[in-house]
């Protein structure tokens, strides 16, 4: 097959002229646990670029050797895929399949997060990859990490949010990182495809449109929203990760916004004085919607907060858009389980969805939406 290999600190890539297939890997020793939980068989695809077929090995330990069986390409096979372990059941001869085997070790990492190095994004290069997503999908941990390095910050924002990945700031032995979310099991969204969600059937959204009392605001002012939510998260949790520094680099980032990247904000104010009363925080990508904070700054029987996030799903959705990602399933989404299109989608499912839509256009914007009178309330208009 004539194979090479490129190793990086926590990821292997596999070269050859040849289709080929990987059939697993598995650590060479028997020291620690193996954390990847990429699947086999693993065909290697074709680079453009180069002609060369490419497969990549992810979510490896630093500095540690790894068996691998690779064969001739079974992608167009009758014959059934062979993984590791039943090639291994049969001998290194390849009774079954035509595996051979290969020891590699990955490049020693002796930075701060090492010993995560499996969990971490220790090559920022790998963000301009197409196939990082591959990388996502073969985590078993629900969070990721990444140093702040010596980047531009923004420009590394925009490139994790561009692979869903939202970004917390975080310390690990004094080392300044990013924590992101990944989770395991899947991601919470709601599901934009799904037809005949009615928004605007609950009594108490129906109250607030007829009222005349409310209207509605897109990018209002991001950094005071930004700080409403702030305000928000201090008083209710008396914590945030809503810092200063990390605000301004979150207003940077709406300024110029790079790789599809918006930063939004949909705010729920009242008409008469401009008060916000809530509002949902977030970047839009494509077709795709990420919310990293809601706040509710006055408690209302009618539930602002409730009102503001239906008043957007039904914007997001109106718009074209395909995916709503809300993170981490917390309990107080339930009410949007079902009807609202509300549901762990697994990550190989996620992940397939949002490639596809990450970089399609929406009909509109969702300014354009509520400035033309087609949402739940009017556009704010200040009086000034």
């Amino acid at each position: 097959m004539g194979l090479h290999w490129r190793a990086g600190e926590n990821y292997l890539d596999v070269l050859s002229l040849s289709p080929f297939t990987i059939h697993g890997c598995q650590p060479a020793d028997a020291e620690g646990s193996f954390l990847s939980e990429q699947k086999f068989p693993l065909h290697a695809r074709c680079q453009e670029s180069s002609g060369e077929y490419m497969a990549t090995l992810w979510a490896l330990d630093t500095g540690r050797a790894y068996l691998v069986g690779v064969g001739p390409s079974t992608e167009d096979s009758s014959t059934r895929d062979t993984d590791l372990e039943s090639c291994l059941g049969v001998g290194r001869n390849g009774v079954d399949a035509p595996v051979k085997f290969f020891f590699v070790k990955t490049c020693i990492n002796r930075g701060p997060l090492a010993f995560l190095a499996a969990h971490t994004i220790l090559d920022v290069g790998l963000l301009y990859r197409d196939d990082f997503l591959d990388c996502l999908l073969s985590q078993r941990s629900s969070w990721m990490l990444i140093e702040h390095f010596g980047w531009e910050n923004t420009t590394l924002l925009q490139r994790l949010f561009y692979h869903s990945l939202f970004a917390i700031p975080d310390a690990i032995r004094e080392a300044p990182v990013y924590t992101l979310p990944n989770g395991s099991k899947g991601r919470f969204c709601l599901d934009l495809k799904q037809e005949n969600i009615a928004w605007r059937k609950s009594k108490k959204v129906r109250r607030i449109m007829v009222c005349d009392l409310f209207a509605v605001a897109v990018n209002r002012d991001i950094r005071d929203s930004l700080c409403l939510a702030r305000e928000y998260h201090l008083e209710k949790k008396g914590n945030t990760w809503l810092k200063e520094s990390y605000i301004d680099l979150l207003v940077d980032l709406a300024a110029c916004p790079e790789y599809g990247v918006k930063i939004m904000s949909v705010e729920l104010l009242e008409k008469s004085s401009g008060n916000v009363l809530a509002g949902c925080l977030g970047f839009s990508l494509g077709c795709v919607h990420h919310d990293f904070t809601m706040f509710t700054m006055q408690r209302s029987p009618e539930g602002f907060g409730t009102f503001a996030t239906k008043l957007l799903g039904e914007a997001l959705q109106q718009c074209g858009y395909n995916l709503w990602y809300w993170g981490f399933r917390l309990k107080y989404m339930e009410q949007f389980e079902g009807k609202y299109g509300g549901k762990i989608i697994c990550k190989a499912d996620f992940f397939a969805r949002w490639a596809q839509n990450r970089d399609v256009q929406p009909n509109c914007t969702l300014e354009e939406f509520f400035r033309s009178g087609r949402g739940m309330l009017p556009y704010f208009v200040s009086a000034e």
